[in-house]
């Protein structure tokens, strides 16, 4: 088996191994020719057994995404796009992860798209008047998972992104794990617990899921850090893995992550001040933890940077509320169809609606093993810290006062709390691989087996009184929905019980030795095996696919052939009732004047068109439904084309040119992204004037070139979006920009004939660029130094011998 698990315990807190004061216990001292060769077997032969433990980690990851992947290669719920607009049906809906196919898929394939074209995937042009892409934080084109799927077919893409994010969850935790001394059998179980836990299901293929999957690896980084163990690379971690984790989006998620990370970092900092009786021994820790921070920050600034800017002047804000969850949801722990899921083949009701907001579902021999953990090491400080941090942010969850009082903090007080069921499925995933290893390592002594006895027959006694008395007084079909939910926590249980319950017997019967057919190794590898079936059973039923990457029916390629490359505007209607869903366009090529983005720019609520016209305006969602009832109002936006129901009136002055199934497509004269105004004399000119189109090309998404022949002083008018990032020259010389409508752009161009090039870029984005480089010479002289040094004390070494 694995090295003893204690001796994280004795490494950290100062036992009779040696330490060198600069770069941590005795792997880093002096040693001779036979000690190094001792070292490199013991290093091998723990290698071997890491190859099994991480390959039952990624085996599990594989398969809970195969029954979905018999279905199709393509994963995402596809059938949910039809529950709008053109694409409508009365069947295949799906309620709870619709986001992921009219937002996040049609994203990152833009991006694949735009990087398989050579292009920096910076800009969105087929949404509003052009949006930023790289920079609204959840496309996340330079995150790992993404990166990973523009390796393959873009069919392929995002099923590839969504296994990097299990195999990086369940992996960081594996190593954590070790880090924290466990054996294979334990750091195995965390890794399997936390990868298929309810919340990562949830938010699989989301950037949460993706930013949440770094944790195991960002915690494993910061207790090196704070140890001191080869002090420079652990830094290097530390930066590159928080850098990982920035890029990979959602920044919400990692102020959820730092709660339970900053609680666990004070109460080691606290252990070493206490031990060494100098409150200034923790200077080292948190210079070096600083350091790392301000170095991963650097490496992620081309991304975070614009990122921040840009959100600055965005309408992006929380929009579920910040209530706490309620105390029914804990029965989802395990539980997970108690009230249904939102997926085909199944009915959902209650809160479940809302799966990726509640999902939770650990199972029952997960929280036993959390509990033999926090019996078994309650002297041992990483373990209590964990147990800590898991109490405190599972109050902030489930308390009303503990939201209530986290958002009244500032900067932060707009979160999600109740988002917070990532760390929490985290933080019992690594107790539960303690209380696992826990049980393995304990050979003669009962009282960790004795204590998951009680902890798996209260579970029992709990699950009976459940289904006595509380399944509710339900309809027939809901009511079988919640007594079929039992069926697999039932089976968790009587199964843990009777092998918790052989180990007892077999080692009181053999004085205190088990059998080996009931050894504490086998038994506890019968039960990961037994909760990894639970989790894989619970989580498969989440995942939806497709055999094709996104269906092209009929009634869309009518509107692709009639309106082209122009801009499509809807009139009348509700929002997302006609066309294509917003960023659905995306996947289709159609530019349609919706968006549904975090980073619709805050200027756009005050157009004078949409203060004095219809809209539908939803901000908390995001969602921009302009609707034009007039063509002065489409020319204003540069519309090419109307889309309308055929129960409403056809806008006057309009063109038929297209007849769908219930729907029509007209055209709008006169419309132009760029148009030329002659001044006459005037300082400005009229908002509605039509003036004469400019033809334009684009040598990549972000760039538009032209050449504007102007025979008096002119306004220039571009229907693109006023914010930060966008520049202009004319004739090579920097072109002043101001804006027009509010939310596009206009410059003056005086007489003659010009060059003018526009193009989005922000500045942050070069700042960025610097700073990350930067970094990376900060981060390359760091650990570059530190290899010298340790080749030159192992020469001196092995010449000394």
């Amino acid at each position: 088996m694995a090295e003893p698990q204690l001796r994280s315990w004795v490494v950290t807190h100062g036992g009779s191994e040696s330490r060198d004061p600069e770069n941590g216990p005795e792997n880093d001292a002096p040693a001779s020719r036979s000690s190094l060769t001792q070292r490199f077997r013991s290093t091998m032969s723990r290698r071997s057994g890491d190859l099994i433990g991480v390959g039952f980690v990624v085996a599990g990851a594989i398969a809970v995404l195969v029954p979905a992947l018999l279905h199709g290669a393509s994963l995402g719920p596809y059938e949910s796009v039809r529950d709008s607009g053109i694409l409508q049906t009365a069947a295949g809906r799906t309620l709870a992860f619709s986001d992921q196919v009219k937002a996040i898929i049609p994203w990152q394939a833009l991006a694949w798209r735009q990087v398989h074209a050579g292009h920096l995937p910076l800009w969105n042009p087929y949404n509003g008047l052009g949006m930023p892409l790289a920079f609204n934080w959840q496309s996340a084109p330079f995150s790992l998972p993404v990166m990973l799927g523009y390796l393959v077919p873009l069919r392929f893409a995002y099923t590839v992104g969504m296994l990097a994010m299990l195999v990086t969850a369940g992996t960081g935790a594996y190593v954590f794990g070790r880090v924290l001394g466990f054996g294979v059998i334990g750091a195995t179980c965390a890794g399997m617990v936390f990868e298929l836990s309810g919340a990562m299901a949830g938010w699989l293929g989301y950037p949460h899921a993706s930013v949440m999957s770094w944790a195991g690896w960002l915690f494993a980084a910061t207790l090196l850090v704070v140890r001191g163990e080869r002090r420079a690379r652990s830094i290097a971690g530390f930066a590159v893995v928080f850098a990982a984790a920035i890029y990979a989006g959602q920044p919400e998620i990692i102020v959820l992550l730092a709660l339970p990370l900053g609680l666990f970092v004070l109460m080691q900092l606290a252990a070493v001040a206490r031990r060494v009786g100098n409150l200034m021994a923790v200077g080292r820790p948190l210079v070096d933890l600083a350091i790392a921070s301000l170095i991963g920050a650097g490496l992620a600034a081309p991304f975070a940077l614009p990122g921040t800017l840009a959100a600055r002047d965005a309408v992006r804000k929380v929009h579920i509320g910040n209530s706490a969850l309620s105390a029914h949801d804990l029965l989802y722990s395990v539980l997970p169809s108690y009230d249904g899921l939102p997926v085909p083949h199944s009915t959902a009701f209650g809160d479940s609606l809302f799966v990726t907001e509640s999902s939770m579902f650990v199972g029952v021999v997960a929280i036993a093993l959390a509990v033999v953990a926090l019996v078994a090491y309650r002297r041992r400080l990483e373990i209590v810290a964990l147990g800590v941090g898991l109490v405190c942010i599972t109050t902030i969850a489930f308390s009303t006062y503990g939201a209530k009082f986290m958002t009244t903090l500032p900067v932060v007080g707009t979160v999600a709390w109740a988002r917070l069921l990532l760390p929490i499925g985290f933080l019992i995933a690594m107790l539960a691989g303690a209380g696992a290893d826990a049980l393995a390592t304990t050979t003669g002594a009962r009282r960790e087996w004795e204590t998951a006895a009680v902890a798996f027959g209260i579970a029992a006694v709990g699950l009976l009184a459940l289904f006595l008395i509380g399944r509710g007084d339900l309809p027939a079909h809901f009511a079988s929905i919640r007594m079929r939910s039992f069926i697999w926590p039932a089976v968790e249980t009587i199964a843990s019980l009777m092998i918790v319950g052989a180990v007892i017997v077999g080692v009181r019967r053999n004085q205190g030795a088990a059998r080996s057919w009931c050894s504490p190794t086998r038994a506890v590898c019968a039960l990961v095996v037994l909760e990894t079936a639970f989790l894989i059973a619970s989580g498969a039923v989440l995942r939806g696919s497709s055999p094709t990457f996104f269906h092209t029916p009929p009634v869309v390629e009518q509107m692709q052939r009639a309106v082209g490359d122009g801009r499509v505007g809807f009139a009348y209607g509700g929002c997302a009732q006609t066309g294509v869903a917003p960023n659905t366009n995306i996947v289709y090529g159609i530019h349609e004047l919706e968006a549904y983005d975090p980073m619709l720019a805050k200027a756009t609520w005050r157009s004078p068109y949409v203060m004095t016209t219809r809209t539908t305006l939803l901000r908390g969602l995001y969602l921009y439904c302009p609707r034009f009832t007039s063509v002065t109002a489409a020319q204003l936006y540069g519309v090419d084309y109307l889309f309308s129901s055929v129960f409403n009136p056809q806008v006057k002055g309009t063109t038929l040119v297209a007849k769908l199934p219930f729907f029509r497509i007209y055209k709008v004269p006169g419309v132009s992204i760029a148009t030329l105004t002659p001044l006459n004399g005037a300082s400005r000119a009229p908002l509605f004037a039509t003036g004469t189109p400019v033809s334009l090309t684009q040598p990549d998404p972000a760039t538009w070139n032209m050449t504007v022949v102007a025979k008096a002083p002119s306004v220039l008018r571009m229907r693109i979006p006023n914010i930060a990032g966008m520049h202009a020259t004319i004739d090579g010389k920097p072109l002043a920009l101001r804006p027009y409508a509010n939310v596009m752009l206009e410059a003056s161009v005086p007489p003659g004939t010009h060059a003018i090039e526009f193009w989005y870029l922000p500045d942050s984005f070069k700042v960025g660029l610097g700073l990350a480089a930067l970094s990376a010479v900060a981060l390359g002289a760091l650990v570059l130094g530190d290899t010298r040094r340790r080749r030159r004390r192992d020469a001196l070494v092995l010449s000394a011998s």
